[in-house]
């Protein structure tokens, strides 16, 4: 932000620092949202029980607007919607070519 807040991402207004008061580095390897937004084992199911949770991970910015949680699962994942609604596996399979 120009008065040297920083949040994850444009679309998540959370401030997790302020660069007129902390290094970038600092907030990268010291904030608590930051930590746990790349922490992937605390993303929620079925997000978080995903086998691509650690290539993917959803987008936490979409969980939060939608949830109030950003550590919610992604309410626009295509395969998390497959997998809720009860969809066959073939259909998964099919995804996943």
């Amino acid at each position: 932000q120009p008065d040297g807040k920083v949040t994850p991402c444009v679309f998540m207004p959370i401030v997790v620092g302020d660069l007129r008061k902390q290094t970038f580095r600092d907030i990268w390897e010291n904030s608590e949202v930051m930590l746990k937004l790349r922490n992937k084992d605390l993303i929620k199911p079925p997000c978080g029980e995903c086998p691509y949770r650690y290539v993917c991970g959803g987008c936490r910015a979409r969980a939060y607007s939608y949830c109030g949680d950003y550590l919610a699962p992604d309410p626009g994942c295509f395969r998390g919607l497959m997998v809720s609604q009860g969809i066959k596996e073939e259909a998964l399979a099919i995804m996943e070519r």
